[in-house]
């Protein structure tokens, strides 16, 4: 279901639309509407304010604009916990990817050196010279002691 992103003057512009199509069909007629609003606004600030708006001036409004607003704020509580769990997602997979490179580097050093390759080639190689590889290998404990815990 795509956002709505009206601004406040033109959800403002709403109300009195509302009003009249109560008064030609029934609260019955309002309810889609202002459900579609509510599942669709996704910004809290503005439903309240279109909320009581539509509470003062349509008739019968207020009953379905509370409970339309307990369900908005469940439904926006929910995108939120959605929204913490994908970006969650996302540092974990980046975390991973982060400890991959460093795993990788590490190892591929450490075959050097059990090699007996000297320290001039892994480093004309790799980039990484000792102090570095003594840097990446503590980084690589960190994240990965964070792990076990």
């Amino acid at each position: 279901m795509a956002a709505y992103r009206a601004s406040w003057p033109v959800m403002q512009r709403l109300v009195p639309l509302l009003a009249e199509l109560v008064q030609v069909g029934g609260i019955d007629e309002l309810e889609p509407v202002v459900v579609y609003l509510a599942a669709t606004t996704k910004e809290p600030e503005r439903w309240n304010r279109f909320a009581d708006a539509v509470r003062r001036e349509v008739p019968g409004g207020g009953d379905l604009m509370n409970k339309t607003t307990q369900e908005m704020l469940e439904i926006y509580g929910e995108m939120k916990e959605q929204e913490a769990r994908q970006e969650g997602r996302q540092e974990g997979r980046q975390e991973g990817r982060q400890e991959g490179v460093l795993t990788t580097q590490v190892r591929t050093i450490e075959g050097f050196l059990g090699q007996e390759v000297p320290w001039s080639t892994i480093e004309a190689a790799t980039g990484i010279d000792e102090v570095a590889f003594g840097r990446l290998k503590q980084q690589l404990e960190v994240a990965t002691s964070g792990k076990s815990q």
